[in-house]
């Protein structure tokens, strides 16, 4: 990893901090005016959910819900279906029979209980992504570190792998994702207590851990009517034991990587991207403000009145891969048909749960 010196930098930090007097803080950081986040989502095959809040101001650390809003969603075939709120500034239909299509339009509309007015642009569910390969290379994950000095400086961190996926479209059209990637922990130990005749096994199971960036999106263009986007990095695992009292083996189990890739417009991949520079600006000494987070929800009542959030509508396709790490230069894998994507972290002694994997 490059590390970039920059001593100008440093030289004007002083500057600022001791040429400053008093502090200043915008009007904006003291606004009485609340802003609404509607976030919402229809998936293929699901039904949509929708929730409300306000932004919270400077000095707050806690989310106001949206109650007794109006929620509605319509589609392109004249279809439409009412949210109501199930708890604070949350609502989804009362059945599960409206659900999202493949090529479905939908429009997301919102009526506060003061009569102002919001609604998304349309969007539509694209076709559902092809997963074309998950795979793995060894690397050491680097870090920029301080000295006592306050120098930076890159060290090695962990030996691990660096994971990627390829993604494949038959279309013409740019084709824009949201990744979420996770990873299910497996632990399996020997162990045996003092008073114990023999030793027997125990099966340790932790996540699932999101280990990419929540808003990691990317998008491909056309080529001759297909599209490839190879080698798109999903995240790093490095190796953990965690062995339990009176373990008597190192963990020989592998880890789970889930990974789910969704399918989304132009207009949702704006947001997401918008907030990533955001979160990864830290590098920046002119950083994006938040009111340049992008948005395809606006004010009826006032076009020029402030609103956050997004609606999405998307397919998704999942896909799922064991990892046996068996040191930084030896790694295993084995890809899965199927495996729980809610798994609550537990163990289980003597034989290992039906879902357990096995090389």
């Amino acid at each position: 990893m490059k590390v970039n010196k920059i001593p100008e930098i440093f030289l004007l930090v002083i500057i600022i901090i001791t040429s400053c007097r008093e502090l200043y803080f915008p009007d904006d950081i003291r606004s009485l005016e609340q802003t609404p986040v509607i976030r919402g989502i229809i998936c293929e095959g699901s039904s949509p959910t929708v929730s409300i809040t306000y932004a919270m101001g400077y000095y707050e650390n806690t989310e106001i819900p949206v109650s007794n809003a109006t929620v509605v969603i319509t589609d392109n075939l004249g279809n439409q279906v009412e949210l109501l709120e199930e708890s604070a500034g949350s609502y989804k239909p009362a059945s599960d029979d409206y659900i999202g299509v493949i090529g479905g339009v939908y429009t997301l509309h919102v009526t506060t209980h003061d009569g102002i007015e919001y609604e998304s642009d349309p969007v539509t569910i694209n076709e559902r992504p092809v997963i074309d390969s998950i795979y793995a290379r060894l690397g050491e994950l680097e870090a920029i570190l301080y000295n006592q000095d306050g120098e930076p400086y890159t060290d090695k961190i962990h030996d691990g792998f660096y994971l990627f996926t390829d993604l494949s479209a038959e279309t013409n059209s740019t084709v824009y994702y949201r990744f979420n990637t996770s990873v299910i922990r497996l632990f399996s130990y020997l162990i045996q207590p003092p008073m114990a005749q023999q030793a027997s096994s125990i099966y340790i199971w932790e996540g699932p851990d999101v280990i990419d960036d929540f808003y990691s999106v990317a998008f491909i263009t056309a080529n001759n009517g297909r599209q490839i986007l190879p080698g798109h990095e999903i995240g790093y695992l490095h190796w953990i034991d965690k062995p339990p009292r009176y373990a008597i083996t190192s963990s020989t189990a592998p880890w789970v990587l889930i990974l789910k890739v969704y399918a989304i417009s132009a207009g949702v991949y704006d947001y997401y991207y918008s907030i990533h520079q955001q979160l990864n600006a830290d590098n920046q000494m002119f950083a994006p403000v938040p009111s340049q987070i992008k948005t395809n929800i606006h004010c009826k009542n006032d076009p020029a009145g402030t609103v956050s959030g997004v609606f999405e509508a998307s397919s998704m396709a999942v896909s799922y891969k064991a990892f046996l790490f068996i040191n930084k230069n030896m790694l295993r894998s084995k890809t899965l048909t199927t495996f729980p994507d809610f798994l609550e972290s537990g163990s289980q002694s003597v034989d290992p749960p039906d879902f357990w994997v096995g090389f």
